[in-house]
């Protein structure tokens, strides 16, 4: 994607992820995951990360594979 670099040059810690701000055309995580969660440890479900699969094809290196 050409915006890539500039979009996370952008980039910030989420502190709070329910006071996120989502585009309309993407859906936010579910809360109910992240009622406890620890500053900076948040939990996304399948169906928020799958939105994200036609522009995020990048994995690290530790993945391990499935």
């Amino acid at each position: 994607m050409a915006d890539s670099p500039r979009c996370l040059s952008a980039a910030h810690f989420i502190v709070d992820v329910n006071q996120v701000a989502y585009p309309a055309h993407i859906n936010s995580p579910r809360i109910e995951l992240n009622i406890n969660a620890l500053l900076g440890k948040f939990i996304y479900d399948r169906d928020f990360s799958l939105q994200f699969m036609d522009v995020c094809k990048d994995k690290p290196n530790s993945l391990p594979p499935l």
